[in-house]
């Protein structure tokens, strides 16, 4: 027992003496890029940090002194660049500085003539694998390949975002967000009020999930019914045969691994089939289900291909239509374009960024609005006058909505919340920046940076640059008294030489001219350049739909607690959103503020 326990302190000491030197010879590394930096003792993105930062981090506030921690404490946090947003580049004095840890260097780059070149120079920059593992728990993917195999799968996946696709995309949302605007106002019995809104971020996430279900992959999800305040039956009879032989819905085995992606990926396989802790079993099997559901959705494709039915518009037609037909030459062999792996890792990634970029998006805009309830009154008045009595067309309705409020309130829930943060690395041997330092382009930074936001004849504090208002969207102010500007086409900006080119941009060129168009490089919420979100339109047709839909003849506004004030209220939704982290992408944690809608007077 005390051999054991020498041995076990030897290790300790031993890779404590590796720690510190790893951290010593990075910080040399870092004073050659002649850059400011900020010294940290654990990586903030490794797993084990991941996993336990919520336990560990509080414990170092507690038992270290502030005056050896607060300097670097703060840069502890995986979703750091969300919390210190621009105040961290005003502590280092720069827009471009390097975090070092004993495993790594990352740059924060806030500087957007510097990001429109690395985002431009794709071989010089390209994304770290490594760092996008989590990604690849199905298997290899657009958002997690570089170089050949990526250009494979961008070949294959761009042609599915079409106008064809748009319009799927306009009437699936439309439809689905009445039968969730019809869930938050009927009172589940006639003699009930309307029931406060607390479950607004799964809402919203099932409302994005079933657009990309049956847009993306034609899988047509029926809204369940719902059975209390809270709780929704998620399996009505017609869905119940895409149940059958399954312990979970497909809709909750995606929740899960999400969920718990970073365990899944870094824990070994024998503790997740063994573990006595439930929600960990749970997400193991949320694993193997999931993948159960990939392998019988492209067994079934496969089968439509064969009978000369399959539809080859969608993701899940193009995916399956190049693995089972597509060929690429081989020497004197042919082999399929890409693995079945492939098939289901893109799968995943495209429900995962189809649903849930757009349902944190909606969340957000939704309790911003409900803050801001001004803001409501001339985003209805243009819906009223831009569709009067008619349904919602997607051809005649989505760009002269999306070029008015709609457009600038989805474009400033962007720029406050941007769902993701871009990494890259950055590996030659001679640059002034250090050879395998990995890039982080801070969208929360850049997106708040005075250089950029603030107008010649305006103040910081006039600009408001940190407080949430579409108003600066607009070119002239008809649409608000107040002293505002800016903003971007309802697609942002793009070389003119990017806007031919369908593998840069699937979705088409944008023509909407209404909206102040800021520094390239300083608003990054689909990232830009080769390497754009193929669902930039996609989303933007989803979001508009959606709050035509919703504040066509509704108004949200904040449940105010038994004792409070309104503006008390609005102080907790305002923390609440604040109190923002990011696994994936950027979301609220923590109980949820109750809203409810409410019918226009």
């Amino acid at each position: 027992m005390l051999i054991l326990f020498q041995a076990l302190i030897g290790l300790f000491v031993g890779y404590s003496i590796y720690h510190f030197y790893c951290l010593y010879c990075n910080i040399r590394i870092a004073r050659t890029s002649g850059l400011p930096y900020i010294v940290i003792p654990i990586f903030e993105y490794g797993i084990f940090w991941m996993v336990f930062c919520p336990l560990l981090h509080p414990l170092i506030n507690r038992c270290l002194p502030s005056f050896l921690t607060k300097s670097w404490e703060p840069f502890l946090a995986p979703d750091w660049q969300w919390r210190m947003k621009h105040s961290a580049c005003k502590l280092l004095k720069s827009d471009v500085f390097l975090v070092v840890s004993p495993t790594a260097i990352i740059m924060s780059v806030a500087d957007a003539d510097m990001i429109n070149e690395i985002i431009t120079r794709r071989e010089d920059f390209p994304k770290p694998t490594k760092a996008y593992r989590a990604l690849d728990i199905f298997g290899k993917n657009v958002v997690t390949t570089t170089g050949k195999i990526w250009r494979v799968n961008r070949k294959i996946t761009a042609p599915s975002f079409n106008e064809k696709n748009n319009q799927l995309v306009w009437t699936e949302t439309v439809e689905k967000t009445k039968a969730l605007l019809d869930h938050w106002v009927t009172p589940i019995a006639p003699s009930m009020e309307p029931p406060d809104i607390r479950t607004l971020s799964d809402d919203c996430m099932r409302l994005a999930f079933h657009v990309i279900s049956w847009a993306g992959f034609r899988l047509k999800l029926t809204w369940p019914k719902r059975v209390s305040g809270k709780s929704f039956d998620e399996l009505p009879s017609p869905d119940k045969t895409i149940e059958q032989g399954h312990s979970m819905s497909f809709q909750s085995a995606l929740h899960y691994v999400l969920v718990w992606i970073f365990l899944l990926v870094g824990a070994p396989k024998l503790y997740m089939q063994s573990t006595p802790y439930k929600p960990h079993r749970t997400a193991w099997k949320a694993f193997k289900e999931w993948g159960v559901y990939m392998n019988e959705m492209i067994a079934e494709r496969k089968r439509e291909l064969e009978n000369g039915m399959v539809e080859t518009g969608d993701i899940m037609g193009a995916l399956v239509g190049a693995y089972y037909s597509g060929v690429e030459e081989k020497g004197e062999k042919e082999k399929p374009m890409i693995t079945k792996q492939e098939v289901i890792g893109n799968t995943f990634i495209m429900m995962l960024a189809g649903h849930e970029t757009t349902a944190r998006t909606l969340h957000y805009t939704i309790m911003m609005l409900a803050v801001h309830p001004e803001l409501q009154k001339p985003l209805q008045e243009e819906i009223s006058r831009i569709l009067g009595d008619r349904e919602p067309d997607y051809e005649r309705d989505f760009q002269p909505l999306a070029s008015g409020w709609c457009g600038a309130i989805m474009n400033e829930t962007l720029r406050v919340f941007c769902p993701v943060v871009v990494t890259i690395v950055y590996n030659k041997k001679k640059c002034i920046i250090p050879a395998d330092t990995v890039i982080h382009i801070n969208n929360h930074a850049v997106h708040r940076n005075p250089k950029y936001w603030v107008l010649p004849n305006q103040t910081e504090e006039e600009a408001q640059i940190n407080e949430y208002r579409p108003q600066r969207w607009f070119l002239n102010n008809n649409n608000d008294n107040s002293n505002s500007s800016s903003s971007t086409s309802i697609t942002e900006n793009y070389d003119e030489e990017d806007d031919t080119n369908p593998a840069y941009e699937p979705q088409g060129k944008d023509t909407s001219k209404s909206f102040f168009r800021p520094h390239r490089g300083s608003y990054m919420p689909f990232s830009d350049g080769p390497r754009a979100c193929l669902g930039r339109k996609f989303a933007q047709v989803e979001f508009v739909a959606a709050l035509a839909v919703l504040f066509r003849e509704y108004c949200v506004e904040l449940v105010v607690r038994k004792g409070e004030t309104w503006e008390e209220a609005r102080g907790r939704a305002r923390r609440y959103v604040d109190n923002s982290g990011a696994v994936i992408t950027l979301g609220p944690k923590g109980e949820e503020v109750g809203v409810r809608f409410v019918r226009r007077v």
